[in-house]
């Protein structure tokens, strides 16, 4: 889409000689000249044509420069009026004409729209407002998308002509056949005018510049030509982005209101302009300057909070990096930042959302309260420019300026927003001596908290410390995070701290705060021994209860509730502290403090409004859903397994799930299951030697479960396969056994129960004993990136040997068709005794047991490599 094409149209001599033949101006174009041009101005006319306004600017002017891109058209200026100048230049490209040289630009007949592409347009305001002075005007007339309507219209002398002509000399009858004329004539011009709106807004209405507001189309009259249209609140906020201020804005067939819409605008004065220059930065550069604005703009917005600063961001840009694009928006009035909204970019997807969405309890647009406005109109232009399709703003404060500055504009710049409430992040407010006394007196009052407290007290005085320098923050973290992982896992989930971006973030953020001493990271201390740990934040009055967590063997006496309880506590006796925020989530423990609340929102703005209606339609249907907690239930499942089947699709793809169908469709029908069972000959000894010295084995306990979870955040089984250890753990009846590196990160994980009951799926039926000591090694693990370096052998070889100083009888099972289960287990050293075969048939099932002859086995020397 390139202005070449359009130029073709207008330098055909056929179509320069109609605009030749044009010699009058728009009664709107009239008003605003008779106005606002004033004689002996100097006086720029862009799209000249053929000529049309020539005549009446032209006496006006005490210099007139015609400017058109078609050289037919300045051909034809120039026989028709030899004594004037006349220039052949793209509106967008000016070199020849100086900067400060005209008093009025004049763009008449929608030529700005016959630009193509945008950034033709954008050159052309910009190249408009260097070459006028100050205080100069710019009139010019633009294209509506979203005007449809086309008025009915009929000629009346023709119709009295036409009367005249049937009752001929009979006078009495020329009023009553005119009337009957004239109302037939209404009714065709009225149904021919509706025929046509109601096919101009099915044309219009179909296409994605009607619903945004902006986009190119072709002229009815020139079906190749490209015009480009925008909406009146679009054409105001782009004048306002390159430097104009709107004076008028009138129909181009004043005093009607039409389709196009001519503009008269005014270039400020440099001291007198309140119009904001907006700076994009893909990059958060280490500057001091920028970091006092920016902190400085923190403090300006309603509620200031630490997630906003500088240093947050910088924290996150640092961590994720790899995965984020940021995009900084600086709004500018003069030298002065007034306006900041830090957000990221997906180009694949056109998505635009908070930098910090992931990682703050809080995201805003930065700025004054009566900057906001202006700053959020502009950050929508540089949106609608880059072809930003979703604009996605998580966690945004409801009482925020923004979000109905959001609500207001958006949809002006073609952005449908859909406002959804998402937390309510309690908080404990203290703003005055007699509620901080309350606070306290509810503290005392509650039983179970004192009883916990009593706990830890017989063990050891219970105090909190608050560590604020990096280098002490730096030496708790690692045990910090462990301690949270584990906790998520015993829980059944999985904390976001196995994810390394977010360690290195929480890293990078107290390195970056301690040095405001905004960052504390407050232990609950039971003596010498931490029990429980807040990473959080002490700003503007407010202390932030961020990512917590506890030593989950402690679990029983709730550390975690206890340090909480002793910091709001302390948050009483301090005057330089007015509020503490729980922040987000709605966790039952919460209630028992709070006092307060502040509501966030979830905003999405789609440049479609088809996606719009999608979006809100789902919605809807989730809050019906929420009325029936089983409806609610049942949908979810619903739509699990249809994300599990979309990712089994996309990893295998159509052929692969039928074929995986199919088999296990078979299976299920027509069953033959084979599984071996070995046990470890009591006259042979383990012989495991490791050669690098570096491997050990550990029974298995939360803490070395989180290790193994920040290890292998990436590996989704076995993520999956730890949350079931987890669960074990919890109930304590089996035990597990973990082969783990000097470094001490797992590298394969078994387990160990008793073989009298054990109920093995692959049979479908539970087992038999075959000695009152025999325990079975089951479900073993090798994580992906750890395989194929003999682990699995070496870790039941060495279960064995633990075994059997404890005097019990260790076996193992694997089915037929995992050989590398049957290997590993022979390479061990284990004897194969009997199997079992399961055959089905549909509904019926039988299960036979084969003994296998007693043969001599020796442990093979495995050599394993860490």
């Amino acid at each position: 889409m390139t202005s070449e094409a359009n130029l073709e149209i207008y330098n055909a001599p056929a179509i320069a000689s109609h605009y030749a033949a044009l010699d009058y101006l728009t009664p709107c174009e009239r008003l605003l000249f008779d106005t606002y041009l004033q004689r002996g101005m100097s006086i720029l006319d862009l799209g000249v044509g053929g000529g049309r306004t020539t005549p009446y600017l032209s006496k006006l002017a005490a210099r007139y420069v015609g400017v058109d891109y078609a050289p037919e058209m300045v051909n034809i200026c120039r026989a028709r009026f030899p004594q004037l100048e006349f220039v052949q230049a793209s509106a967008a490209e000016m070199p020849m004409v100086p900067g400060d040289s005209f008093e009025a630009v004049i763009f008449s007949f929608n030529g700005l729209d016959t630009l193509a592409p945008r950034e033709q347009l954008w050159n052309c305001l910009r190249e408009c407002n260097r070459v006028l002075r100050v205080g100069g005007v710019f009139i010019f007339s633009s294209h509506n998308p979203r005007s449809v309507l086309i008025r009915p219209s009929w000629n009346r002398k023709r119709v009295s002509s036409f009367a005249e002509t049937l009752v001929g000399g009979a006078r009495p009858l020329f009023s009553p056949t005119f009337q009957v004329l004239a109302c037939v004539r209404v009714v065709i011009a009225a149904a021919t005018a509706l025929a046509a709106t109601c096919r101009r807004a099915v044309q219009r209405g179909l296409t994605r510049g009607f619903w945004s507001g902006e986009g190119y189309f072709h002229d009815p009259g020139h079906p190749n030509l490209l015009n480009h249209y925008w909406t009146p609140e679009r054409v105001v906020s782009e004048l306002r982005r390159f430097g104009f201020r709107l004076q008028r804005k009138l129909g181009d067939d004043y005093p009607r209101t039409s389709c196009r819409t001519t503009t008269f605008s005014q270039k400020p004065n440099p001291c007198e302009s309140t119009a904001l220059r907006l700076t994009l930065l893909q990059e958060i550069p280490k500057d001091e300057k920028l970091r006092r604005e920016w902190n400085k703009l923190v403090q300006a917005t309603e509620q200031p909070q630490v997630f906003y600063t500088y240093e947050w961001a910088l924290a996150v840009q640092r961590a994720y990096g790899a995965s984020l694009k940021p995009l900084i928006m600086l709004g500018y009035q003069g030298e002065s930042l007034v306006g900041l909204a830090s957000l990221a970019v997906d180009q694949c997807e056109r998505k635009a959302l908070f930098l910090s969405s992931t990682t703050a309890d809080y995201c805003d647009f930065l700025g004054e309260r009566e900057q906001r406005e202006n700053f959020v109109d502009v950050v929508f232009t540089t949106l609608r420019q880059m072809e930003i399709e979703k604009l996605v703003l998580a966690n945004m404060p409801s009482d925020s300026t923004t979000v109905s500055c959001i609500e207001t504009l958006g949809p002006k710049h073609g952005f449908w927003p859909l406002i959804r409430p998402a937390y309510s992040c309690a908080q404990v407010g203290f703003g005055s001596a007699q509620q901080r006394m309350e606070v306290k007196r509810t503290l005392i009052r509650k039983k179970m908290l004192r009883r916990n407290l009593n706990a830890f007290e017989r063990q050891g005085p219970v105090r909190l410390n608050h560590i604020r320098e990096w280098n002490q923050i730096r030496a708790v973290l690692p045990r910090f995070s462990n301690r949270h992982v584990a906790r998520f896992l015993s829980q059944g989930r999985i904390s976001n701290l196995i994810a390394a971006e977010r360690r290195v973030f929480l890293d990078e953020l107290a390195k970056l705060l301690s040095q405001s001493g905004r960052l504390v990271l407050t232990e609950l201390m039971v003596g010498d021994l931490a029990v429980a740990w807040n990473y959080g934040f002490q700003f503007a009055r407010t202390w932030f209860w961020y990512q917590p967590t506890f030593d989950s063997g402690l679990e029983k006496h709730s550390p975690g509730l206890c340090l909480l309880a002793k910091m709001v506590e302390e948050a009483c006796e301090r005057e330089d502290i007015s509020l503490f925020d729980l922040g987000l989530g709605d966790e039952g423990y919460k209630d028992h403090f709070t006092t307060q609340t502040r509501q966030t929102v979830h905003l999405t703005a789609t440049a479609s409004f088809s996606k719009h209606i999608h979006e809100v339609a789902r919605y809807r249907t989730t809050q019906l859903a929420k009325v029936s907690p089983r409806v609610e239930q049942s949908l979810r499942r619903v739509r699990s397994r249809l994300n599990g089947a979309a990712a089994s699709l996309r990893k295998s793809g159509v052929v692969g799930v039928g074929a995986l169908s199919i088999q296990r469709l078979s299976r299920s029908c027509f069953g033959h299951e084979k599984v071996y069972f070995y046990d470890w000959p009591a006259t042979v000894s383990p012989n495991c030697t490791v050669l690098s010295r570096r491997l050990a084995l550990k029974q298995i306990g939360l803490e070395l479960l989180a290790i193994a979870a920040m290890e292998y955040a990436d590996d989704t089984e076995t993520l999956q396969y730890l949350l079931r250890c987890a669960k074990r753990l919890r109930s304590g009846e089996q035990q597990g056994f973990a082969l783990v590196t000097s470094s001490g990160t797992p590298v394969h994980l078994c387990w160990v129960t008793g073989f009298e009951g054990f109920y093995i799926a692959e049979l479908n039926r539970k087992l038999a004993a075959p000695s009152p000591n025999s325990v079975l090694v089951f479900d073993c693990w090798t994580p992906h990136s750890a395989r194929g370096k003999a682990f699995y052998a070496t870790t039941i070889q060495l279960v064995a040997g633990r075994l059997l100083t404890e005097g019990e009888a260790p076996w193992i099972f694997s089915a037929a068709s995992n050989s590398a289960s049957v290997r590993g287990i022979e390479k061990a050293g284990f004897r194969q005794r009997y199997s079992l075969i399961r055959r089905k048939l549909l509904l019926w099932q039988k299960v036979q047991s084969h003994e296998v002859a007693e043969m001599s086995v020796a442990p093979t020397e495995i050599l394993v490599g860490a």
